[in-house]
């Protein structure tokens, strides 16, 4: 029997075929089952609800505004202004169930008719001056100083409103009779005796003024007889006054005012007491 003697050849590697096939074969099977696998947990996060996240960039604020008013604004329309415009005021509607007062208004005032009926009454007719005395007594007119003296004295007291409770006083009526007052001299008594003075018939006004008072019920306070009878008045009747010394003083005890209506004019003085 012929013997064989193998060589080996140490330049080619020696490869099995077999073990080759199935090394791929292994290779290609765990593929496989690795792609199943991963397949299978793709299935079942999808089951759970468990998805890939969505990824969101938002806008910062700004331009999101700055978009949304480039949408919305729109410019306004150009109009004409006028600085000293004053905005009318809106009228006030009032509601139906609550309507106002309609007020009655006066034409000729365009007031209303309560206002005016109180403000444009008719007046009441003044009460005419009841005349309670009136006294008269004479002099001579040719006499220029007396007559002068008379004439300014009685305007001094002419007008003169005596109140209720008040006392009216001649000499605090009349004033000082003196040079600078505008008298002039004329026949005054002294002591008994006749002397010039100035305001010489004053007296007489102050009297024919008593007799008046008293014939009106005025109350008197102060009276005085001349120190010689006088012409124009009876001795007890007459009321000699001195600026700063005697004087002439009643009281209007009446519950209403008086007034004293004196003029002298053409030789008469004439004096009334009416009440207002």
């Amino acid at each position: 029997m012929d013997k064989k003697v193998c060589k080996a050849n140490f330049s080619q590697p020696v490869v099995n075929t077999e073990t080759v096939g199935f090394g791929r074969k292994m290779r290609s099977s765990f593929l496989t089952h690795k792609k199943i696998l991963f397949a299978g947990l793709l299935l079942i996060l999808a089951a759970s609800g468990c998805s890939q996240k969505k990824v969101v960039y938002e806008l910062p604020l700004e331009p999101q505004a700055r978009s949304i008013s480039r949408e919305i604004y729109t410019p306004p329309k150009e109009t004409l202004t006028n600085e000293n415009y004053i905005e009318p005021q809106k009228t006030v509607r009032h509601k139906a169930h609550n309507p106002p007062k309609k007020i009655a208004r006066n034409k000729a005032y365009n007031l209303p008719q309560e206002v005016a009926i109180n403000a444009y009454k008719q007046p009441e007719p003044a009460k005419l001056a009841t005349t309670l005395a009136t006294y008269e007594t004479t002099y001579n007119p040719e006499q220029k100083n007396r007559s002068h003296n008379i004439t300014r004295a009685a305007a001094s007291i002419n007008g003169a409103i005596v109140n209720p409770g008040e006392t009216f006083s001649y000499n605090e009526t009349v004033g000082p009779t003196g040079k600078r007052r505008g008298y002039k001299k004329d026949i005054i008594y002294v002591k008994g005796e006749k002397k010039k003075g100035y305001g010489g018939g004053v007296c007489q006004v102050s009297t024919t003024l008593f007799n008046a008072a008293e014939q009106a019920e005025m109350t008197i306070l102060e009276r005085h007889d001349h120190s010689r009878p006088v012409a124009y008045a009876k001795p007890g009747k007459e009321a000699a006054t001195s600026y700063g010394g005697i004087d002439f003083k009643f009281k209007n005890e009446k519950p209403y005012p008086i007034i004293i209506d004196s003029v002298a004019s053409n030789g008469t003085i004439k004096i009334k007491i009416n009440s207002m």
